[in-house]
C-alpha cells in the first residue's frame, strides 16, 4: 500500500495535519541551510516513529514503512524544493568568484601537466570543464 493511497483510506489521519503543519512552519522561516536540512532531517526521522506507531500501517512489513517514509520525503522535498535548493548569497558570490579564477587556472594548468591520458586530453572538452 503506498503512501497516498494509505492517506486516502483515513484521510483524518492525524499524519497529513503534521505534515501540513510542518510546511507551513517550515516556510514560515527564513531561509538557513544548515537549521532546515536539520529541521528536515528531525521531522523525518519523528515521522518515520509515527509510521510505526499509527494503526494506518500495523502490520505493515519494513519495506512497506521504508517505501511510505520515501513517499513522504518525496512529497516534503517537491513542495519545499524552491526554498530547499535555493542559492544561498554567500554561496551565489562564491560561485562568481570561482567562475573568474577558474580561466585563470586553465592559462597555465595544462592537460598534459595532470595525470591525463592522451586519448582523454581533448581541448575541447578541456574548455568546457
Amino acid at each position: 500500500m503506498d503512501l497516498f493511497e494509505s492517506f486516502n483510506r483515513r484521510f483524518d489521519c492525524g499524519i497529513l495535519i503534521m505534515y501540513a503543519s510542518f510546511i507551513v512552519f517550515f516556510s514560515n522561516h527564513a531561509p538557513d541551510p544548515e537549521r532546515d536540512s536539520a529541521l528536515v532531517q528531525e521531522f523525518l526521522a519523528n515521522m518515520e516513529m509515527a509510521f510505526e506507531a499509527h494503526p494506518l500501517w500495523a502490520g505493515c512489513s519494513e519495506e512497506e514503512l521504508e517505501s511510505a517514509g520515501e513517499g513522504l520525503e518525496k512529497c516534503v522535498m517537491t513542495k519545499l524544493s524552491s526554498r530547499v535548493f535555493a542559492s544561498v548569497p554567500d554561496d551565489v558570490e562564491a560561485d562568481k568568484q570561482l567562475s573568474e579564477k577558474i580561466p585563470l587556472i586553465q592559462q597555465f594548468i595544462r592537460p598534459e601537466k595532470l595525470d591525463i591520458k592522451l586519448a582523454f586530453q581533448n581541448e575541447t572538452s578541456w574548455l568546457v570543464s
